[in-house]
């Protein structure tokens, strides 16, 4: 009896356990994901953006499906976060499902365009009127920034980034180096 009393006390502290690291995950994916966006804020290319286009919400692998569906996306992911395994690939990008640009502790006074704003404009108006009238409610233009994905030490990021006034952007991959998300590499461009 004491033995299964034991069993049992285990396990429920051992799923507890687990529970509470899916927080702590959580929390530092937030924080990160905060002081990795505000890094890309102060860049110079940000500077004269007025507001930021809330992402679509889902995560990072998804986004990307739906932007490149020919690519593999995944791998290149995988590869530049320097993940060992799927299982773990999952778990992170699952975390940025649960990214809200509107949650995070940005250091900008940017107003935040909700997702669906650009597209009822422009179903209501079609597309050149609707350009038209984005162009007249944002004249600085918009930066767009994807919900990040990292590695499990939360020091490698993935994000997708689009300048105020550029034609296009970038998949990014940061390193934090000496307390600065600092750009390492671009795995891909594109112009819109």
């Amino acid at each position: 009896m004491i033995l299964k009393i034991s069993a049992l006390l285990s396990s429920f502290l051992f799923l507890s356990c687990n529970q509470d690291t899916r927080k702590s995950d959580l929390e530092i994916y937030k924080l990160k994901s905060a002081e990795l966006i505000n890094q890309i804020l102060i860049d110079e290319e940000a500077i004269d953006c007025c507001c930021i286009l809330e992402p679509f919400q889902g995560t990072y692998l998804d986004i990307k499906m739906m932007d490149t569906p020919a690519r593999d996306n995944k791998s290149d992911i995988v590869k530049a976060l320097e993940l060992s395994n799927d299982s773990l690939f999952s778990h992170l990008n699952d975390l940025s499902r649960k990214f809200r640009i509107d949650e995070l502790k940005l250091n900008s006074k940017m107003v935040i365009i909700k997702e669906g704003t650009f597209d009822s404009i422009f179903q209501q108006n079609g597309g050149q009127k609707g350009r038209e009238i984005i162009w007249s409610k944002y004249p600085s233009g918009w930066l767009y920034i994807s919900p990040p994905i990292f590695n499990v030490t939360f020091d490698i990021a993935v994000i997708d980034v689009s300048y105020c006034n550029s034609p296009g952007g970038s998949q990014n991959i940061y390193k934090f180096i000496n307390n600065k998300w600092v750009i390492q590499e671009t795995i891909s461009v594109w112009i819109s």
